[in-house]
């Protein structure tokens, strides 16, 4: 199996990794806007790294962070799962900005966030035609606005016996939103809600 170590790598254009694992040990990587950093295979980042990511992170395999929860800082890139079956892993959990899925089956394996991790938290959730199974986990939604998740045909799949999968609307502004649920059997079993935050607060959380 190949590995690529990286110590310092800043990316302005279109970059393809093609080994089966990429692995950033105490990495400092940025990506500027307009670029792409793409690995055919899983992404695992440790130690001390830290992902500046202005542009797109596309993997086919999984996600996996054992760096810390603040691998992102503040940065407001894009990480594309765009395989069939992929796993988001990790000794710690990962607050993506824009987190887009397609094709296939996409498995939260520990609690995940979406939307940013520092305002504003305009980052989005977009499922496009991808299931996204929560198993026991919490997946945390920190956009305020209806748009904050997306989707065409896909779901998000919370059936877990325990009971323990959810999902936390952290920021919840007004007006209609909708949490796309679906089931083992593909059927959509959406859940919608209206929110009104009191006079002098512009958020509320569900």
């Amino acid at each position: 199996m190949k590995r690529w170590f990286v110590a310092f790598l800043v990316i302005f254009i279109d970059y393809q990794s093609f080994a089966q694992l990429m692995v950033g040990s105490n990495v400092h990587l940025t990506i500027s806007s307009g670029a792409t950093l793409t690995v055919k295979g899983d992404v695992v980042f440790t130690g001390t790294s830290i992902v500046e990511n202005s542009g797109t992170i596309s993997l086919t395999g999984n996600w996996i962070n054992n760096a810390g929860v603040n691998l992102f800082n503040s940065s407001k890139g894009e990480v594309l799962l765009n395989g069939n079956i992929q796993q988001i892993l990790g000794s710690f959990s990962t607050t993506f900005y824009h987190l887009t899925m397609q094709n296939g089956t996409k498995i939260m394996n520990v609690n995940t966030g979406v939307g940013g991790s520092s305002s504003p938290y305009n980052g989005v959730l977009n499922l496009t035609n991808a299931i996204f199974s929560l198993k026991s986990n919490m997946l945390s939604v920190y956009n305020p606005v209806p748009g904050g998740i997306q989707r065409t045909t896909g779901f998000i799949l919370s059936e877990d016996p325990s009971n323990a999968a959810k999902v936390w609307w952290v920021n919840v502004g007004a007006n209609l939103h909708t949490i796309p649920f679906g089931n083992n059997a593909g059927e959509d079993v959406s859940f919608s809600f209206t929110s009104s935050p009191p006079t002098g607060f512009q958020v509320g959380s569900l």
